[in-house]
C-alpha cells in the first residue's frame, strides 16, 4: 500500500518514531476512531473521496483515496480495494494526528520561561560558588605544595649539610688510617 500525508494545518510531517504508527486492521474501527479524534478538536466531519483509479479495467486496480476535513486533503492512500485504500487513508491520519500531537508536547513554545531570569541567577550564584570553592581547594593545595617543597628544601639542606659534616669527620681518620 502506498500511504502519505500532507503537511498544513493539522499537524507537521515528523520524524518517524514506531510507538505513534496506527496500524487499525479493521475499517470500521479505524473510521470511528478518525471520527472521535476529530471530534475532539472540533474539526469537520472527514470525508473520503476517490482521488483516482489506475489500471481500472485490470485484475488489480489500484484506488487513490484521500480523506478530507474542511476541503482539506488531510492523508491518502494507494491500495486494491476501495475499502483497502480508505483504511490506510485512516490510518495515515492518525498516525499524523499522533505526531502532531507529540511534537506539540514536545514543543518550545509550551515551555514556562517566566522564571527564567531567578533561574539563571540562582544557578549562576550556585556556579559561583562552586568555583570558588574549587580556587580555595586550589589555593590550599598550592600552599601546601609550597609549604612542603620547603620542607623538602629544608630536609635536603639539613641532610648534605649532616652528610658533608659525617664525610668532613671522616676524611681525615681516613687518612691516618694510611700512615
Amino acid at each position: 500500500a502506498v500511504v502519505s500525508t500532507q503537511s498544513g494545518h493539522y499537524g507537521r510531517d515528523a520524524q518517524l518514531d514506531f510507538r505513534n504508527v496506527v496500524n487499525h486492521k479493521d475499517l470500521k474501527d479505524a473510521e470511528s476512531k478518525l471520527k472521535e479524534h476529530l471530534s475532539s478538536t472540533e474539526a469537520g466531519n472527514p470525508e473520503v473521496r476517490i482521488i483516482g483509479i489506475d489500471g481500472e479495467d485490470t485484475a488489480l486496480p489500484l484506488y487513490n483515496i484521500g480523506i478530507f476535513v474542511d476541503s482539506e486533503c488531510i492523508a491518502n492512500a494507494a491500495d486494491n480495494s476501495v475499502e483497502d485504500a480508505t483504511l490506510q487513508a485512516c490510518n495515515a491520519a492518525l498516525t499524523r494526528f499522533n505526531f502532531s500531537e507529540r511534537n506539540d508536547r514536545a514543543s518550545i513554545n509550551n515551555l514556562d520561561f517566566s522564571n527564567l531570569s531567578m533561574d539563571l541567577t540562582f544557578k549562576a550564584k550556585e556556579i559561583e560558588d562552586k568555583l570558588r570553592s574549587m580556587l580555595k581547594d586550589v589555593s590550599l593545595a598550592e600552599s601546601e605544595m609550597e609549604m612542603q617543597s620547603v620542607t623538602d628544601h629544608k630536609k635536603f639542606v639539613t641532610n648534605y649539610e649532616s652528610y658533608k659534616n659525617i664525610l668532613m669527620t671522616r676524611e681525615p681518620e681516613s687518612e691516618l688510617d694510611k700512615s
